[in-house]
């Protein structure tokens, strides 16, 4: 393992100076690079949680992963260039169930900087990447190019804070109006009202919770064992893969593929949609939209039958 092959594999050859600017932009290469995904559980290959493998398989092999994989593959190199970056435990919102995973269900990372005038905790989400990296200790919405985003600590568990997306206007193909946002883009002139400050607000759609503590890779192997192994297990279930560009954000979820362009921080314009229902679809889209070559045969729409025995 060594931190040129895989700078080498987000097409990276900036500063690695740790400041929040380069962090930002090591964040960028890698989310437009490496596709965050669970394709590998519908037929591809087993392999073991150590960060060897995960290297093996997502910098020489240019495969993608799922939020164990990337996010420490990522810890990893970030403490190799000289950041502080520690694993954290987390649990993403699932708006199809309409609740929080568990406990280790997810895993993201906590960046501390040092230099000023950036200093601070920064919580970082590679299977999240419409946020780049967000301060923890910040009170404020944080403005970004994809989005308005916040970080609010819980009131009842001082060690429980919840990412939050204020929720966006959404646009079709032809310019027509899907769904407005709260206040459109008046957030962004503090216009968007009282209640948008409230803890319970409306306004805002949850992305994850997370605990700052942080925690080794053995705390993680028990829950990456029951999501990759357990066959009920929501990621050997649910097909998802995210790919995201400054310009551009690619999303498989379940069995639909959209694909959206920000038009500033509180509008997307859905640029298509593809309902897909079969395994060749889904080859197909794994090799020409998200990069990945087809080395072995998908078995997503057709895993019940696999595992029954028929």
């Amino acid at each position: 393992m060594n931190s040129g092959e895989y700078l080498r594999r987000i097409n990276y050859s900036g500063s690695t100076k740790p400041t929040l600017e380069n962090l930002n932009q090591l964040f960028r290469a890698h989310r437009q690079s490496i596709p965050s995904t669970n394709v590998d559980a519908f037929g591809g290959q087993v392999r073991q949680f150590s960060l060897e493998d995960i290297f093996e398989f997502v910098v020489r092999r240019r495969r993608g992963g799922i939020c164990y994989e990337v996010n420490s593959l990522f810890n990893w190199l970030l403490n190799d260039l000289g950041f502080h970056s520690e694993m954290i435990q987390s649990g993403f919102f699932f708006r199809e169930l309409n609740k929080f995973g568990e406990k280790f269900t997810h895993m993201a990372l906590l960046i501390t900087i040092n230099e000023p005038p950036s200093k601070g905790r920064y919580v970082v989400n590679l299977t999240y990447s419409d946020a780049l990296p967000l301060n923890i200790d910040c009170d404020r919405p944080q403005i970004q190019t994809k989005g308005i985003f916040r970080v609010r600590r819980d009131e009842q568990n001082t060690d429980c804070f919840y990412v939050e997306r204020h929720k966006k206007t959404v646009l079709g193909l032809t310019g027509k109006l899907l769904k407005l946002g709260p206040g459109g883009d008046g957030l962004l002139q503090g216009k968007c009202g009282d209640s948008c400050a409230e803890p319970n607000s409306a306004h805002w759609t949850p992305a994850f919770r997370f605990s700052p503590v942080p925690h080794s890779m053995e705390e993680f192997e028990s829950a990456y064992r029951a999501q990759v192994y357990n066959p009920r297990s929501y990621l050997r279930n649910n097909l998802r893969m995210l790919l995201n560009t400054d310009s551009m954000s690619f999303k498989f979820v379940v069995s639909t593929l959209s694909i959206s362009v920000p038009s500033g921080p509180g509008t997307d314009r859905i640029v298509a949609t593809a309902k897909v229902t079969s395994d060749e679809e889904v080859a197909g889209i794994v090799r020409d939209v998200f990069g990945l070559e087809s080395v072995f045969e998908i078995k997503y729409f057709r895993r019940e039958l696999v595992e029954n025995g028929k």
